[in-house]
């Protein structure tokens, strides 16, 4: 659960389960359940081969309730390869402010 319009320190790690370097983009985005992007942020990765590097965004949360899907993609420039793309379910929610 994550409050709208707040900001979120995510962290993704990756590793590189090859023996040769890895670069590209990694993107972290929210989708709305209709599979709209709302929100995202991407950031340049690398990776030794056969390494490991955990990546911190500082994400800005959407302002609109209800459940979406957070996502982390990896893209890779240098080798032909489906992204890796990690998902989960999270849910908006207003704050509440203790007022009766």
């Amino acid at each position: 659960t994550l409050e709208v319009k707040s900001t979120q320190e995510f962290q993704v790690m990756m590793v590189n389960d090859r023996n040769e370097p890895s670069i590209g983009e990694l993107v972290l985005s929210m989708q709305d359940p209709a599979g709209q992007m709302v929100a995202h942020q991407v950031t340049p990765f690398s990776l030794r081969p056969l390494g490991e590097e955990t990546y911190v965004f500082e994400f800005p949360v959407p302002g609109g309730s209800g459940k979406y899907w957070l996502s982390a993609t990896a893209k890779s420039s240098n080798r032909q390869s489906t992204p890796v793309i990690s998902r989960r379910h999270v849910e908006l929610v207003k704050k509440d402010l203790g007022v009766k």
